[in-house]
């Protein structure tokens, strides 16, 4: 549950100590590490079945932080983060920091730009959906980084064994909307709702404490789903949005971990593109041209060769990851 471009994440929550509104914290640590440690505790062992399954050749994980999905020995996994591991250190402090992992890419996880289309063999986003704005175009992007017949392991928390319980669930309608025309009230909506059920505010103090929420971009669950609600909004993404994906994989964890799994694989468009697992090397999937990427352009400043990090079992250096 990292903090990714523009999502509304604990990472939000705080500010550098050099930053004009000269505030350190933020007034919800709190209250964040309490509801977090209500949480069902959550065994490796069905993940660990799913990576040796699914995780093969190269790939992402969007916002690992402090618990990085298992990895199968078949696969080489790049952390990506908006932020490098020191920041990220200094913005989550209820953490382990021992725990956090090294993002190995610094870039925009929502979108993954950085990637070339067709290039990676599967993406994970393990309690990263739930967090944003924009589901359904995160998704599709996702998928567009994705080999044919690549696979996207989405881990979403079930809202019935969560802080979420007493929310409604988001209707399909509502994240359609979110993709189409996105809305800053509707956005808001989503502090009310949490201000109610989960702060449990009554009265005017529900508007204050939405504000309070927003104004300080404090990480909510923007949507909130349970079995169905996903199965619904996988399919959706199928219909009515084109997503070239199908379910190869759905394990509903809630009652034991308080989460749902679900593995989707591309589609092949154009049976060209396919490709075997791991032939391209790792230079070949980065969008990269050479030269320096300018911060605030659709790239993130993902390429500036000290936001790198090289694992020792790769045995790469810097130029042969953009050769």
């Amino acid at each position: 549950m990292g903090h990714l471009g523009r999502l509304l994440t604990w990472a939000d929550c705080q500010v550098p100590a050099t930053d004009p509104a000269s505030i350190r914290l933020k007034p919800y640590a709190t209250q964040y590490r309490k509801l977090h440690t209500e949480l069902p505790h959550q065994p490796d062992v069905p993940r660990k079945k799913i990576s040796s399954r699914f995780m093969k050749g190269i790939g992402v994980e969007i916002g690992a932080l402090h618990r990085p999905y298992p990895q199968s020995g078949n696969c080489q996994t790049l952390g990506v983060d908006l932020y490098d591991r020191e920041k990220l250190m200094s913005i989550y402090p209820e953490l382990l920091h021992e725990k956090i992992r090294i993002p190995d890419v610094i870039a925009d996880g929502e979108n993954l730009r950085a990637f070339r289309d067709c290039s990676l063999d599967f993406v994970v986003a393990s309690h990263v959906v739930e967090h944003l704005r924009n589901p359904i175009g995160a998704i599709d992007s996702w998928t567009r980084s994705l080999k044919d017949e690549g696979y996207l392991i989405l881990v979403i928390p079930h809202k019935n064994f969560t802080f979420d319980k007493d929310r409604s669930i988001t209707p399909i309608s509502h994240l359609a909307d979110d993709a189409e025309h996105p809305s800053n009230e509707r956005d808001f909506n989503h502090y009310r709702e949490y201000a109610e059920f989960v702060q449990k505010q009554t009265g005017e103090n529900i508007e204050i404490e939405a504000r309070r929420l927003r104004d300080s971009s404090f990480s909510i669950h923007m949507h909130v789903f349970d079995n169905q609600s996903w199965r619904a909004f996988l399919s959706t993404l199928q219909g009515r949005f084109k997503v070239p994906l199908t379910v190869a994989e759905f394990l509903d964890l809630g009652k034991e971990q308080g989460e749902i799994i679900a593995v989707v694989k591309k589609q092949p468009l154009n049976l060209e593109n396919t490709s075997s697992r791991s032939t391209q090397p790792l230079s070949s999937i980065f969008g990269y041209n050479g030269q320096k990427i300018t911060p605030g352009k659709d790239y993130a400043t993902a390429f500036d060769t000290p936001s790198w990090r090289t694992p020792d079992d790769w045995n790469l250096t810097l130029p042969q990851l953009f050769q």
